[in-house]
């Protein structure tokens, strides 16, 4: 009996260090994907969403230039409180658009 108790402790024992140190060992980092690997045509429908993304991972200087238009969005997808727009920043792109 006591050598099946030291087994079983021996296996928990194994068992927790094995989840410890593999503890987030096949999170996919952004050095780890080549240029142009993720692309529209290979993701899944809804496969990305807000609640998947980390914080201010979506910023406007991590987008292509031309990436986002209004054939590639969802109808309705995109409102000001989704955006978060700020006076500043419609006053940043109202002189932009009249220069």
């Amino acid at each position: 009996m006591m050598r099946l108790m030291i087994a079983g402790g021996t296996y928990l024992l194994l068992l927790a260090l094995i989840l410890m140190f593999n503890h987030g060992a096949h999170k996919i980092q952004v050095g780890d994907i080549s240029a142009n690997a993720v692309t529209t045509d290979k993701l899944a429908a809804n496969s990305v969403n807000a609640d998947k993304l980390a914080a201010n991972s979506v910023q406007a200087r991590n987008i292509t230039a031309l990436a986002v238009t209004a054939d590639k969005l969802a109808a309705n997808s995109v409102t000001t409180t989704k955006l978060r727009v700020t006076e500043d920043m419609t006053v940043a792109l109202l002189n932009a658009h009249l220069r």
